[in-house]
């Protein structure tokens, strides 16, 4: 496990986001639960699907699409 620095800092949007790498895969929008949730399905052998854990799809605001 390595410490790095800047994974979430996409702006001012996503700056305060909790993101998580594992491998080659990101984890974002995390949140105590949801990292835990990862953590114990790659502890069963499982593969959580990457990307935004908080319902939003890839890189859109939280508010949704904006056009």
């Amino acid at each position: 496990m390595l410490l790095v620095s800047c994974l979430s800092s996409f702006g001012d949007l996503l700056a305060d986001k909790a993101v998580m790498q594992i491998g080659d895969d990101y984890y974002e929008d995390l949140t105590p639960e949801t990292t835990v949730k990862i953590l114990d399905a790659l502890a069963n052998g499982e593969r959580p699907k990457p990307g935004p854990q908080s319902g939003r799809y890839t890189s859109e605001n939280s508010a949704g699409l904006t056009a």
